[in-house]
């Protein structure tokens, strides 16, 4: 093959190549302008409360079907306060904490046999009603300590236990602000 040839050849690829990524930026930049408006459109229209039954309360929140939700809307003050500061702070370790307070109060350990909806419902409003706020952090607590030497024993990363660590931590923040909220400082 001589040299024009091959420089033929390459010049078509670019050109193709070229032509590909302006249709693919076109493309690109429609579906951006629609996202956006889509945004715009939401932030101006009131939001319905995602969470069943239009309890308003929408973050941090554990569903498990039916309208049962942890922690319900009704919860204390101070309790909703704590966990929605902590939770918020956590990032995306949130949602991780979110599944160790649903399976503590599914299991009373971090693992369990399966079991029916209905048996798990009503499972769960035991717990919770048995237990009480402070209670099902400490279950918690507990649940995650067993997943931590599960982790520690199976020799997992020390990413992943570092991870657990943080979700006891939340744990142990939200037990400690429970714990300063019902006990008033006393009086000089």
């Amino acid at each position: 093959m001589d040299i024009e040839k091959i420089g033929r050849i390459f010049t078509a690829q670019l050109a193709h190549t070229l032509q590909k990524s302006a249709a693919n930026t076109g493309v690109f930049a429609a579906t951006l302008d629609a996202v956006q408006d889509e945004a715009a459109r939401a932030v101006e229209s009131p939001a319905a409360s995602p969470e069943p039954g239009g309890s308003g309360r929408s973050r941090n929140t554990c569903y498990y079907g039916d309208g049962l939700t942890f922690p319900p809307p009704d919860a204390p003050p101070e309790f909703l306060k704590a966990w929605d500061e902590i939770l918020d702070g956590m990032g995306w370790e949130g949602g991780l904490f979110i599944h160790d307070v649903m399976t503590a109060l599914q299991y009373r350990d971090y693992y369990g046999p399966p079991m029916s909806d209905i048996d798990m419902q009503q499972t769960v409003q035991n717990n919770i009603r048995l237990l009480g706020y402070e209670g099902i952090i400490r279950l918690t607590k507990q649940c995650q300590q067993h997943l931590l030497l599960d982790n520690i024993s199976g020799g997992n990363e020390p990413l992943y236990i570092d991870e657990i660590r943080r979700r006891i931590t939340a744990s142990d923040e939200i037990l400690l602000r429970l714990i300063d909220s019902t006990n008033p400082p006393p009086a000089p």
